[in-house]
């Protein structure tokens, strides 16, 4: 796996989540990278996800 793609979608989902976008609206996004087999694009997203329901938006959006 490359990780330089999966960071990549990490910090874009990162980005969105700060910005406001839901967790079930990423979600779609990976079944979406699923049925085009972007498996880094599901594992950075994943991560994400996994951060935002651990922490808080201030702390996201402080980079912690």
């Amino acid at each position: 796996m490359n990780d330089g793609v999966v960071n990549k979608y990490y910090h874009l989902a990162m980005r969105d989540i700060v910005n406001g976008e839901s967790l079930d609206e990423l979600h779609a996004a990976i079944k979406f990278y699923e049925t085009t087999e972007n498996y880094e694009a599901c594992a950075g997203i994943k991560k994400a996800i996994d951060e935002a329901e651990k922490s808080t938006i201030i702390n996201l959006d402080n980079g912690h």
